[in-house]
């Protein structure tokens, strides 16, 4: 393994260990599905439930409408009342306000406007004039409400003046003529009504009409009072005047209210009120209304009972946020808009008039809770007489779904914190082993490529197990490959010495003899390449020794200038007159380590600069230190290295051509550099020079060494 593999190595991130749980993790997120299958079966449950319900409650109203047809009480009924207004709960309070009195009861608003326009001056729009309008009855009186819009109100001088707004009110009662009143105001608050034609009819045929004149923005309010004994037709009109000249430039009237004939109907019994009452339960109200949706029996109540104070309402409130977060924010709030309606005009009361039977589910104000209704037809004499209305609210089902609901988000919350708890500790548990299996073939082989040690195979039998056995498989064939190459060369020396030697002494005693003068150059040429085999098995044994001394030296404290120095005073001997140059620190520089080994590695760079130094160029050799290492470096001009072979020059068998020389080259003599820098804790480089005119080789060496190379 080369310096740059291993940096590279060294330098990678380990992501291994964590993209397995990524993996595992977002795998598990399949696992989303199984709350949102819950959520469906149980929004499923609920659909059948409802659907059961309003079955329920159309079998419902199928046998009270069939109690009350048995049982019911024909009356007469009396002319005027119902066809005139709706009946209210309790009495009007005249101060102009619509949403206390009239919605709260149900009342039938209507919107008036161009449709119903009687007169106008030609600049009539939906913003000078138009209104919404209801009539209702309790008791005595009859009630009327206005809510006009006009973009420019203007008041009477006097009230009872038609030169202003006003509203105009057609009276017919009982053998009577029709009587018409004007409503107009001075200023906001109190109003009462004046005759329009005074003369027409005597003082005890007036209607004493009063009530109450509220302005708002764009407009104003209106609310009236009349007696409603004997009245038998009723119309109003808004006029609108919007100068001082008093021309009325719109006009709009209302439709005519007639009474009826008195006319055969039913009451319920106390019998039959007392059986709707046993059948009615919480959370149903069952109605039972006249042919003109009039209420003439009720009972029981949908309103929800309040929210309890227990200990699993404080859980639910708790888990409010979070059940909120998942499925959606559920309304709180819950309207009954038809508590005190003494008239329902809903849909399926209209059906069930009509003959047909109805179902329905509405939802009432902002509450989670729908209401489900059915009406049935009742028929007295063959005809239609009324119908019977059945309502029960699904505050059981939605609390039913809520409490499902709940169960399913703390079981599906439950099913995953334990699950992620097992899923991280079973991947961490893999990852460990992995990353151990990985530990154990990073350390089974050294930075020069020995193995030294085997992967301890594992006894599980999952494939984690299998890979570390294959791993322990590998390694030991690969330890017995790499310890024959090793012994190769110790093997080949003892075995090419005595044949070396035959070879060798046949030539001393062939050229002892007489031989003819052309056959002395071929014995030279024998001689040559067995000299050139005899160093080749030398160097490779001195490597092999060389590796055996490493393991067997002992380290000692030494003075690296003085063998440095003293190498370099023998190598100007035994290479001159080649120039060899020294530059120390100077002074003692002491290093840990083995001095006979230092001194053969400056032999094989000496050696090494020599044979490729230019001729006449000096070699300089560099001492230096700094505040860990020394570093050594031996330079030289020459040739320049080539930029592939920078990084692998210290490997065995490496090497490049030199000068034509009779040693040969077998790329060992770098690679015993690189072994004994290792040695003491260093490291060995070569590079070209800035100028490009040679080669430099740096030698770092550790000053203190303590543990073993």
């Amino acid at each position: 393994m080369t310096p740059a593999t291993e940096r590279a190595r060294s330098s990678t991130p380990r992501r291994f260990a964590p993209g397995i749980r990524a993996k595992v993790l977002f795998a598990s997120s399949a696992l989303l599905l199984i709350p949102w299958i819950g959520y469906a079966f149980v929004a499923e449950m609920v659909r059948f439930l409802n659907d059961g319900q309003t079955r329920m409650l159309a079998d419902s109203a199928s046998a009270v409408a069939a109690l009350v047809q048995e049982r019911a009480k024909v009356v007469m009924a009396s002319p005027g009342a119902d066809d005139l207004a709706p009946a209210l709960a309790k009495p009007i309070e005249l101060d102009g306000f619509i949403e206390q009195d009239w919605i709260a009861q149900g009342a039938q608003v209507r919107g008036y406007g161009g449709t119903r326009l009687a007169e106008t001056s030609g600049l009539w729009t939906a913003e000078s004039l138009s209104f919404s309008h209801a009539v209702a009855r309790h008791g005595d009186h009859l009630y009327a409400f206005f809510d006009v819009t006009d973009d420019r109100i203007v008041y009477c001088a006097t009230e009872g003046s038609t030169a202003c707004d006003h509203i105009r009110i057609s009276v017919k009662t009982a053998g009577g003529k029709p009587r018409r009143y004007a409503v107009s105001a001075s200023a906001p608050g109190p109003i009462k009504a004046a005759a329009l034609e005074p003369g027409s009819a005597s003082q005890d045929d007036a209607v004493v009409i009063e009530g109450v004149w509220r302005e708002r923005e764009r407009g104003y309010t209106v609310e009236l009072r009349l007696p409603a004994a004997g009245v038998q037709q009723i119309a109003f009109a808004v006029a609108d005047v919007d100068d001082a000249s008093g021309l009325v430039s719109a006009v709009i009237t209302t439709e005519e209210r007639t009474a009826a004939q008195p006319r055969s109907g039913f009451a319920v019994s106390e019998e039959v009120a007392a059986v709707l009452d046993a059948m009615a339960r919480a959370n149903l109200r069952i109605w039972v209304v006249d042919r003109h949706g009039t209420v003439i029996g009720r009972a029981g109540d949908i309103q929800p009972p309040p929210p309890s104070d227990t200990a699993t309402a404080a859980v639910r409130r708790a888990l409010e946020p979070l059940r909120s977060f998942v499925f959606g924010a559920q309304p709180q709030v819950f309207v009954d808009p038809l508590a005190s309606a003494s008239r329902l005009n809903t849909p399926e009361i209209i059906d069930a008039l009509a003959g047909a039977r109805a179902m329905r589910m509405h939802a009432r104000g902002s509450s989670a809770a729908r209401i489900n209704a059915a009406a049935h037809p009742i028929e007295i004499g063959g005809e239609i007489a009324g119908a019977a209305l059945v309502e029960q609210t699904t505050e059981s089902i939605s609390h039913m779904r809520e409490i499902a609901l709940e169960r399913l988000l703390l079981a599906t919350l439950g099913a995953f914190v334990c699950g992620a708890l097992i899923l991280v500790f079973y991947v961490s548990h893999v990852s460990n082993r992995l990353r151990r299996l990985r530990d154990e073939a990073e350390r089974a082989i050294d930075s020069a490529g020995r193995i030294r040690g085997l992967v301890a195979g594992s006894t599980t039998s999952d494939e984690i197990g299998d890979l570390s056995r294959s791993y322990s498989a590998v390694l030991q064939r690969l330890a017995q490959y790499t310890d024959y190459l090793e012994n190769l060369a110790r093997r080949l020396n003892h075995e090419l010495r005595t044949p070396i030697a035959v070879v060798r002494s046949s030539l001393d005693n062939l050229r002892s003899e007489a031989v003819a003068e052309h056959s002395s150059v071929y014995i030279d040429r024998a001689e040559a390449g067995l000299n050139r085999l005899s160093a080749i098995l030398s160097r490779m044994s001195e490597a092999t020794r060389l590796e055996d001394i490493m393991r067997r030296s002992e380290r000692e404290m030494f003075d690296v200038d003085a063998v440095v120095g003293g190498c370099v005073e023998g190598y100007r001997v035994a290479y001159a007159p080649q120039e060899i140059r020294y530059t120390g620190p100077g002074h003692a520089v002491r290093v840990s380590g083995v001095p006979d080994l230092i001194a053969q590695m400056l032999d094989k760079l000496v050696e090494n600069a020599t044979e490729y130094a230019s001729a006449r160029s000096a070699i300089d050799v560099t001492l230096e230190e700094d505040d860990a290492d020394v570093v050594l470096r031996v330079r030289n001009d020459g040739p320049p290295l080539p930029e592939a072979m920078e990084g692998g020059l210290f490997e065995s068998m490496v090497s490049v051509p030199g000068k034509a020389s009779g040693v040969p080259h077998l790329g060992l003599g770098l690679y015993i550099v690189k072994l004994i820098a290792r040695f003491h804790q260093g490291s060995a480089s070569a590079a070209n020079t800035a100028d490009g005119a040679g080669v430099v080789v740096t030698v770092r060496l550790a000053r203190y060494v303590s543990d073993p190379a």
